[in-house]
């Protein structure tokens, strides 16, 4: 497997899309440029924060029902678009 990004190779002066994101489901990794961001969005679509954990709810769904009902696997033993497993 190859390795992801080095630290230095994470630019956290700009905010980013999946930390955002990791913002809005309530989790801990982000950084303050990323909860200004998510704070000027949330003003503007208070509803952000319920789309971003109705799609996490959705991806549980999907996943179980592909672990569960299909009898299949997660090829890579993970899914989410942040790195961890839902749920």
């Amino acid at each position: 497997m190859e390795p992801g990004f080095s630290p230095s190779e994470i630019d956290t002066s700009r905010p980013h899309p999946a930390r955002l994101y990791n913002y809005y489901l309530g989790d801990k990794d982000n950084y303050v440029v990323d909860r200004e961001a998510a704070a000027e969005v949330l003003r503007a679509a208070p509803e952000v924060r319920a789309m971003a954990r109705e799609n996490r709810a959705f991806l549980q769904r999907a996943v179980r029902f592909l672990v569960g009902e299909a009898g299949r696997g997660c090829p890579a033993g993970r899914a989410g678009g942040a790195g961890r497993l839902p749920g």
